[in-house]
């Protein structure tokens, strides 16, 4: 399959990337969903791919032998955050909408052009899988997809000890300086394996972003790390087995409630080694419908950075409305000392698989004590997206900060999926440990409404337009 493409791949990525650039600047954003099918015979892949349109560009160039082929562009143009010097990232939702037979099981990346209109040279770049472990990299069959022209080397990072599928690749050992095209793809593609045996439908969330320096790569998961050292036209491959003393009481493949250590694992460039940067914090959640992504922990910035990835599968109650929410828990493990006291929410991808339209969505922290609040200054675009996703933040203000979010004044269609944080500020939530005996246990609630069955008190309507007004209900 790779070498039905392999003669065509240079030139259509410099076609697909000139076609980024004369787009870039003339299409307004927006948050889009669309089915992938093959345009020239008409074949369904069974997927359907929700993005934005301003920073992502995708082509269906087949669909044949239970395979997804696409080529994809994409361009970066925030810098990175001045506090925690992480890049936005892109968010593409793959979304199962066919049945498990007439599904592709396979999502093959012939080839990407990704565009630096950031205004910051990068020396490492991410491909990341959120996935509710039912997609994983086929690290045999993709090597060498990260190596080219801009980088020189690739880590894959499986998720089990001797395994050779991975939720993660990076690419460093080069840079891809401002104003500059980054083409991966050129040696090998990039296959997505899929689990459909499960409950369908299945989603996955493909989340890519570049790091101004290695210091600041994230590094997820454990075992199996293979190396690919590129010397001039020479790929050279080592694979070195690491082990490490990790207590995770919650990597289960089957859907489970798990507690999970909210760790930094960071490689060391100058010796290679493994350095486990702790937060301090337990989180807890179903991993059916979570997947939680530990980005950067930095204790002498007091700070963790943390992903979400949801999905929400099940009805609302047809007499109140109300679905059922999402909660993780976080609870500290380490001293009031040793742990991060600020956990930022860099991205979210949530997913509305409930059959209902949304036009709310409300974040919550259930905390009795009083030790975690919500910032509002320093989350002041959280959840805002361009239309038709939510225009209207409204917050209920504690003495602290806030307790609650809601977002309004948009909508999210079934089916579609709903990015919070890309392209906005993080959710940043404090906490104080010193108000509360140890150890500090909070609840992080989420859940959208029904709008069949309004809530009275959800949606107002004040002066011109349609203003949420959002009220807090707390469990006491």
């Amino acid at each position: 399959m790779r070498h039905l493409h392999r003669e065509l791949r240079i030139g259509r990525l410099w076609a697909i990337a000139l076609a980024g650039l004369l787009t870039a600047t003339v299409a307004q954003g927006a948050i889009v969903t669309t089915p992938l099918f093959d345009p020239s015979a008409g074949t369904a892949s069974g997927w359907q791919a929700t993005y934005n349109d301003d920073q992502v560009g995708l082509r269906v160039v087949g669909v044949v032998g239970g395979e997804l082929i696409l080529d994809v562009t994409k361009t970066f143009t925030l810098p990175p955050s001045d506090e925690t010097g992480q890049f936005p990232a892109i968010l593409i939702n793959f979304t199962q909408i066919g049945t498990d037979q007439a599904t592709a099981g396979t999502i093959r990346i012939t080839g990407e052009s990704i565009l630096n209109q950031t205004g910051v040279p990068w020396t490492d770049y991410h491909w990341l899988l959120m996935a509710q472990n039912k997609a994983w990299f086929d690290v045999p069959a993709s090597l060498g997809f990260a190596v080219g022209a801009q980088f020189q080397a690739e880590y894959w990072w499986p998720i089990f000890s001797g395994s050779m599928m991975s939720p993660m690749l990076t690419a460093f050992n080069g840079v891809v300086p401002d104003g500059a095209t980054y083409l991966p793809g050129l040696g090998a593609d990039l296959l997505i394996r899929t689990d459909l045996s499960g409950a369908a439908p299945v989603t996955v969330t493909f989340k890519q972003y570049p790091t101004p320096e290695p210091a600041t790569m994230a590094l997820m998961g454990f075992g199996l790390a293979a190396m690919f050292v590129r010397r001039k036209r020479t790929v050279l491959m080592s694979v070195a087995v690491l082990v490490l003393a990790l207590t995770l009481s919650g990597t289960a493949v089957q859907a489970a409630q798990v507690t999970v250590p909210l760790i930094e694992y960071r490689l060391d460039m100058k010796t290679f080694q493994i350095l486990a940067l702790d937060s301090g914090w337990n989180a807890t959640y179903d991993n059916e419908q979570v997947s939680l992504v530990v980005d950067q922990v930095n204790l002498g910035g007091d700070y963790g950075v943390i992903e979400i990835g949801k999905t929400f599968l099940l009805p609302s109650d047809p007499q109140t409305g109300q679905f059922p929410p999402i909660d993780i828990v976080f609870t500290q493990r380490l001293s009031d000392a040793a742990m991060a006291t600020t956990i930022r929410i860099a991205d979210e991808s949530i997913t509305n698989l409930t059959g209902k339209l949304w036009t709310d969505y409300h974040w919550e922290i259930l905390d009795a004590a009083g030790a975690a609040w919500f910032d509002p200054a320093a989350s002041t675009t959280f959840g805002l997206q361009p239309s038709p996703q939510f225009q209207l933040q409204t917050w209920h203000m504690t003495p602290q900060g806030a307790d609650a979010l809601g977002v309004s004044m948009g909508l999210v269609a079934p089916g579609a999926s709903y990015f919070p944080g890309t392209d906005a500020s993080d959710l940043v939530i404090r906490t104080n440990p010193l108000v509360s005996l140890d150890p500090v246990s909070f609840v992080f609630r989420q859940y959208p409404t029904d709008t069949d069955i309004p809530e009275p008190a959800t949606m107002a309507l004040l002066g011109f337009g349609l203003v949420g007004l959002f009220v807090r209900r707390r469990a006491r």
